[in-house]
């Protein structure tokens, strides 16, 4: 549309340093969104504009209502932004074909029903529905025989990992760092930096092994990168 820059209120840093352009985490470690934008390349990042990078919620809200804007006291959301109602398995079950199926204990035991596989996650204890002696958290997906398995024990061995592999990756820079990587990977929104090794990229996608093996790796979840506050990059768990 001809414009030279698009604007986003999206809590991210961008910098050019030495021709290149970098990405950095926001000032509000509690907003930022870094995790969700490494799909960025140089030629859509010298476009963009990132004005809220050094701003936190409160001055934001602040400047908002100095300047009479409407959003000034609009409620706080965690949830996607862009699905009505907020409410993400009601999306899912409108666009997604939906089996239910049994959910088991690991020896077998059926506890219930599941609403349809891709509407759970791994470690995920809220929305299993099955009462009884629970908690039980979602452990393990037979996608052939649909069939959801569920363990009773938040830290059971079969939630821990201590590598995984990463596909679809996109580096910010344009070209792959030199390998192998130690740098910080962060397995979905709000989990914690841990320390890595990225390894020579494999048919399937780059290896990435961790220090410390991490609870509930889940397959087509971001993976994303980081050195410090940089953003590296970041792919898709296989």
């Amino acid at each position: 549309m001809k414009f030279d820059y698009v604007a986003s209120g999206h809590y991210l840093k961008i910098k050019k340093v030495k021709g290149k352009y970098k990405l950095y985490r926001a000032s509000d470690k509690n907003k930022d969104q870094s995790y969700f934008l490494y799909t960025f390349n140089q030629a859509e990042l010298s476009h963009l504009l990132f004005p809220l990078a050094n701003y936190k919620k409160p001055r934001v809200r602040e400047l908002a209502k100095k300047w009479h804007l409407p959003v000034a006291e609009k409620s706080e959301s965690q949830e996607i932004c862009f699905i009505p109602g907020k409410h993400h398995n009601d999306f899912l079950k409108k666009y997604i074909s939906l089996h239910s199926g049994d959910i088991k204990l690991l020896d077998g035991t059926v506890l219930g029903r599941h609403q349809g596989l891709s509407l759970y996650t791994i470690g995920q204890r809220r929305g299993i529905e099955i009462g009884g002696a629970g908690p039980y958290y979602a452990a393990k997906f037979d996608w052939k025989h649909n069939i959801l398995s569920v363990v009773k024990d938040f830290n059971d061995p079969i939630f821990y990992r201590d590598k995984l592999i990463a596909k679809k990756v996109n580096w910010i820079n344009g070209k792959e760092p030199k390998l192998p990587l130690a740098c910080s990977v962060v397995i979905r929104y709000r989990h914690p930096a841990v320390k890595c090794t990225v390894w020579s990229k494999k048919v399937r996608g780059y290896a990435v092994v961790f220090k410390k093996a991490q609870r509930a790796i889940t397959p087509g979840q971001s993976v994303v990168f980081y050195q410090g506050q940089e953003v590296l990059g970041g792919g898709v768990i296989d």
